[in-house]
């Protein structure tokens, strides 16, 4: 015996899944509802003159600098790393991922912890129609943390 699908309708004659539980129904969309205000409070913007782009590579490891992905903005995490983001002007703290594959000295350490003396967080100032380059550095005179961020170098964008 065949079950009859057919006329399975619910709410305003919507098709019902019998195989999906109204509650998980109600968690997906409050989910959706959190990730899409959560997105929606980044500040992040699109790519024009209106807007400052925000560079984490690539790394100039001649010099001791070394490329980054961004993790995070004023503490909330972005979704998925990034190499370049794009803002609104504005104050930040940028989080971010060092990505160093060959560090100086024998004795050097890798930075592998996100809150390891704020050595991986930076403020900048964002103007509209620049260019920031945000940089792992290395300097081996400071003792127990020899990487730091830093901002490597400002650019217009119309350049």
């Amino acid at each position: 015996m065949q079950a009859d699908l057919t006329n399975k309708t619910s709410f305003a004659g919507r098709l019902h899944v019998p195989s999906v539980e109204p509650m998980r129904w109600i968690a997906l969309i409050v989910f959706g509802l959190l990730f899409s205000t959560q997105l929606a409070a980044q500040p992040f913007a699109s790519a024009g003159p209106e807007s400052a782009m925000i560079v984490g590579s690539p790394g100039l490891e001649a010099q001791n600098l070394y490329r980054v992905q961004f993790i995070e903005i004023n503490g909330r995490n972005i979704a998925g790393e990034r190499d370049v983001i794009w803002l609104e002007p504005g104050r930040y703290t940028l989080t971010v991922r060092m990505l160093i594959d060959n560090p100086p000295g024998l004795r050097s350490r890798r930075p592998n912890r996100r809150d390891d003396s704020g050595y991986n967080r930076i403020e900048i100032v964002a103007e509209a129609g620049k260019r920031y380059h945000v940089l792992a550095k290395y300097d081996d005179t400071r003792q127990g943390a020899p990487y730091r961020t830093v901002l490597y170098k400002v650019e217009d964008t119309t350049d």
